[in-house]
């Protein structure tokens, strides 16, 4: 049901200045507080790995059956471009997959063509083809499911804790030299003949120890996006105007609120407990990155779910959150992990000479001085609570200030 579209139709509203992180239990709180006919849905099922809902004005029989509709919407996303068994993305990956076009869906299609659209536009800094690399250092699905990791891959570790509990490791350096070369997004074709939709895999591989391994992709830093796009066009199509959609904490899409925007809190990159500012925004898309979700810590060094593909390693460069506001969710989704990837001064490059229509901001941790430094674009309309200012904005630039 949800074609092209609804791209171009959000791109066109997507527009305002204020965006934000939106932590669960603090949107629920801040929005019921506004009105009893305020209410809340949850989104099932539960896709994408995380929990997301819809709050809205609207009676609880109009709001039910726009959540059933997204619900719907959501599944057959994650049934396409998820890492489950027999979607489009499971397929592609699978490693006896000959290089012949796979068919896919138009969701699939679309959503490749988007990556590869944005794999370019940031030089490659947010790039789906770390897959490989993702698995490799212990943040998939696969190794994260709560149940033994399946199928075993030789590049598997069985390091435990003193408890005898599973714990992620550093892995051999021969591995990540090995699927740093798998990951050339551009090599990615995808076509479209008679209304039916192909993909076609690299037939280039690595070998280690006599196994070869080849490219695989995730869209996770796209999907979550896409979703909440799709789910502002079905909010809207049914006229339920004032109201928001979380597609976990970390992709919004903010329609109409009923005062002065909707107040949200972005998160302590260090703290989730806590929140360093607090904005208020509506009409438009946000999506952050970070690197707080997902880590694990050996010896004093902390190794996040974010790959730079250039490296093979987990990015390393004291970026801890970014958050992009405007355009589509979709695309703030990408461009909130390329700016991560990308390290503080090719980020504000890249800000100040393509994003000064969006408004972004990003926690950056001094690794001289330990701080957090605050650095955006934003000349007004946020109240920072922690951490201290370190840039200057004017007509959607930044000068860094140190």
């Amino acid at each position: 049901m949800i074609r092209k579209t609804w791209y171009n139709a959000r791109v066109k509203r997507l527009s305002k200045i204020l965006c934000v992180i939106l932590p669960f239990v603090a949107a629920v709180v801040l929005f019921t507080a506004c009105s009893p006919r305020g209410r809340t849905a949850f989104i099932t099922p539960n896709c994408f790995n995380t929990v997301s809902f819809v709050a809205a004005y609207a009676s609880e029989n109009e709001l039910n059956a726009a959540a059933e509709e997204i619900g719907a919407e959501f599944a057959k996303i994650d049934n396409a471009i998820g890492l489950s068994l027999n979607s489009d993305i499971a397929k592609f990956n699978d490693n006896d997959y000959d290089g012949a076009p796979l068919e896919i869906s138009e969701i699939t299609y679309n959503l490749l063509n988007e990556a590869k659209r944005l794999y370019e536009y940031t030089n490659g800094a947010y790039n789906p083809a770390v897959g490989r690399l993702v698995d490799l250092w212990g943040f998939s699905p696969r190794l994260n499911s709560g149940e033994d990791a399946s199928p075993a891959l030789p590049y598997d570790r069985d390091a435990k804790d003193d408890k005898g509990q599973p714990v992620q490791t550093v892995p051999d350096e021969k591995y990540v030299t090995a699927f740093k070369s798998l990951t050339d997004f551009g090599e990615v074709e995808t076509s479209e003949n008679g209304g039916r939709y192909y993909v076609t895999k690299p037939s280039s591989g690595a070998t280690v120890d006599g196994v070869t391994y080849y490219m695989e992709i995730d869209l996770g830093g796209i999907a979550k996006g896409y979703a909440a796009d799709v789910a502002a066009y079905i909010l809207e199509s049914r006229g339920i105007t004032q109201s928001y959609v979380s597609v976990g904490s970390s992709s919004l899409s903010l329609l109409e609120s009923k005062n002065d925007g909707w107040a949200v809190s972005l998160r302590h990159p260090r703290d989730n407990s806590a929140s360093y500012a607090t904005v208020y925004a509506e009409n438009t898309a946000v999506s952050t990155s970070g690197d707080y979700e997902r880590y694990f810590v050996q010896g004093d060094k902390r190794y996040c779910h974010i790959i730079d593909a250039s490296t093979g390693n987990p990015i390393n460069n004291g970026m801890t959150t970014v958050s992009v506001f405007g355009r589509s969710a979709a695309e703030d989704d990408a461009l909130s992990t390329a700016l991560c990837v990308m390290g503080k001064d090719a980020a504000i490059d890249f800000i100040n000479a393509n994003l000064t229509d969006c408004r972004v901001s990003f926690v950056w941790q001094n690794d001289s001085t330990g701080s957090f430094e605050f650095i955006t674009n934003m000349e007004s309309g946020y109240e920072l609570a922690d951490f201290e200012l370190h840039s200057s904005a004017k007509d959607g630039k930044i000068t860094y200030v140190a």
